[in-house]
């Protein structure tokens, strides 16, 4: 009888801890879809010059890494400048030069330029005449 009554109390007592396991999760659920997710933040690149990146694209030992950083860097904070009633200024000439002299570097991969393109189209939606055929 003794043993009946042990046996009793240990099923009681794991039956009474999975409820509250079960309680448990659903309340874990519950904080956690309020919770907002956090976006890993997108890292800046590092700040190149334009006489930088210029030299770098210019070294044939450049590395695709190497370029996809430059390209993030170009994109990032050398904007295109304005047109001037529909026409590239000579600076504008300049930076469009020399995105495509980098668009032509012999370690640059397709994706890599398709994505420098997008940015760049993006970024300079005054210039998507430009890019229409590149990349």
């Amino acid at each position: 009888m003794d043993n009946l009554i042990l046996i009793k109390t240990v099923l009681f007592l794991l039956w009474v801890i999975s409820i509250f396991a079960v309680f448990m999760s659903i309340v874990g659920m519950i904080i956690m879809a309020f919770i907002p997710e956090e976006k890993p933040k997108k890292k800046k690149p590092p700040f190149y010059t334009l006489d930088q990146i210029e030299q770098m694209y210019k070294d044939k030992n450049t590395t695709e890494d190497k370029l996809a950083i430059i390209i993030h860097s170009f994109v990032e904070y050398h904007p295109l400048p304005p047109k001037e009633n529909e026409q590239t200024s000579k600076q504008g000439k300049h930076m469009l030069e020399m995105i495509f002299t980098l668009s032509g570097h012999s370690h640059m991969s397709d994706e890599l330029r398709g994505e420098m393109f997008r940015e760049l189209k993006s970024q300079n939606p005054e210039y998507k005449d430009e890019f229409k055929n590149a990349g």
